[in-house]
């Protein structure tokens, strides 16, 4: 029971050292940045769709410097303190905190603890649902057929020479379809439903879809699903997947209407007769048709787009630069503040170690010696009848000082087996007179551990 309890604990600590620390920072300066956001009012869903889409991105790159930092720092702070010592029946590896000896398991623990697992679960649930839906895609898409019809395969040419992009593009008709959607990264699919009949709506669809293709947002869309998923237990991650869903899809309405392939009326009409539709079930894929709780919002926002090539270029050109800034903004800040509070556990940490070692000894010339040996300890122990009658035995690792004139206190068991026999060890030490320690000829306080052995087949 004291190893797992021990084990809870350490896991607790490491939790919230390298996952809910930078979760944590990360979901305040988001915070900050979304109501910022807000508060300006930018005016082109491209800046917001691509600033909230590096905010997101960012959140991993955030837990690789905060293992960085922590390593760093940690391997620094032990490189201190760490000794070996071997005294007697003594074996302890490096130095060993106080805290590990009283390991309980306080509410604070036991609820880090409790919302790292919830947090396992749920991400371990949320992959497996992502590669149901990848599986899914495979399948779908062996049910595609090429499209035969000549003038769909010259409306999608016509397209790709307009948005300028020369990759391959399959194109593809299914019954199992109803809207137009889009998938795949080396062999991108648009899938258009066997009913669509509209030219002048067919080459507009062409060029939404087209348009996902070429910013290459399947790709985006499948690191925005695993951070997701993993991330699900913070509502700030949903809450920003779902506005660069409505985002990248108002984004891909402006570049389509700054083609002037279509009015903003008509394109109203096409998005609303869309959104009556079954929406794709599976988030991997891109499509124009979404809920129409978010119509009205697309269709307002259209009167802020713009069809002038050079603004058009100065907002593509905008838009990125400021993902790319925000980005390396929000990691290079949650780094700056992990390393600062990393440092301030170190100096904290150097400053307790110094302050014990001028008072107290770990390692010192002369190391304290029971007197009489090792039997003056055993002279003063007796096997616990209960631990006897359980058959429990072996070691009790006890820690304490022995001060200048031989007197033991602050004992305290860092490993027992129970039974009765961590007091009765303790108990042994407190009994027995002891020879203190010497460092440079004088008497000295030292503290260390002591093993205590319990056999069932010798006297002790």
């Amino acid at each position: 029971m004291h190893e797992i309890a021990n084990f809870l604990v350490r896991s607790a600590e490491a939790s919230i050292q390298f996952f809910w620390r930078p979760f944590l920072i990360w979901t305040l300066i988001s915070i900050f940045i979304v109501l910022s956001f807000r508060l300006t009012r930018i005016s082109h869903p491209l800046f917001y769709y691509r600033a909230l889409l590096a905010l997101l991105l960012s959140l991993p790159f955030i837990f690789v410097f905060t293992h960085f930092i922590s390593f760093s720092f940690f391997n620094d702070a032990q490189s201190t303190v760490a000794t070996s010592l071997l005294v007697g029946d003594l074996v302890t590896s490096g130095s060993q905190p106080d805290s590990i000896a009283k390991t309980k398991i306080n509410l604070v623990t036991g609820v880090a603890v409790f919302i790292a697992l919830i947090s396992l679960i749920l991400a371990f649930v949320g992959l497996v649902r992502l590669l149901v839906n990848f599986f899914s895609q495979v399948s779908f898409r062996q049910t595609l057929s090429p499209a035969l019809n000549i003038n769909l395969v010259q409306a999608l040419n016509d397209i790709k020479k307009k948005v300028s992009f020369h990759g391959y593009v399959e194109l593809c008709e299914s019954q199992n379809a109803q809207v137009p959607l889009t998938f795949g990264w080396f062999k991108p699919v648009i899938v258009l439903p066997l009913c669509q009949s509209d030219k002048e709506n067919l080459k507009t669809v062409l060029l939404h879809e087209m348009i996902h293709v070429k910013r290459g947002d399947y790709l985006l869309k499948w690191h925005q699903e695993i951070i997701r998923a993993v991330f699900i237990i913070n509502p700030l991650v949903s809450y920003l997947s779902r506005e660069i869903d409505d985002y990248r899809e108002m984004s891909c309405d402006s570049e389509v209407l700054h083609y002037n392939t279509i009015s903003p009326k008509n394109y109203a009409s096409l998005l609303f007769n869309t959104a009556s539709m079954a929406k794709p079930h599976n988030p991997l894929y891109s499509s124009m048709a979404q809920n129409k709780s978010i119509l009205m919002k697309r269709i307002i926002a259209m009167s802020k787009y713009t069809s002038s090539h050079m603004q058009n270029k100065t907002i593509q050109t905008g838009s990125l630069a400021l993902s790319i800034l925000l980005g390396c903004m929000v990691v290079f800040l949650s780094s700056c503040e992990l390393q600062n509070v990393n440092n301030d556990e170190v100096q904290l940490e150097q400053s307790e170690t110094s302050t014990e070692s001028s008072d107290i000894f770990k390692v010192v010339e002369e190391m304290p010696e029971p007197v009489g040996g090792i039997q003056g300890i055993y002279q003063n122990l007796t096997y616990p009848e209960e631990a006897k009658r359980a058959g429990i035995e072996g070691r009790v690792s006890v820690q304490f000082t022995v001060d200048a004139d031989g007197t033991v206190s602050d004992a305290m068991v860092l490993r027992g087996i129970g039974g009765g026999a961590d007091q009765e060890a303790v108990d042994a030490i407190l009994s027995t007179d002891w020879l203190p320690g010497v460092q440079e000829g004088q008497k000295v306080p030292v503290r260390f551990v002591y093993t205590v052995q319990f056999r069932l087949n010798s006297d002790a």
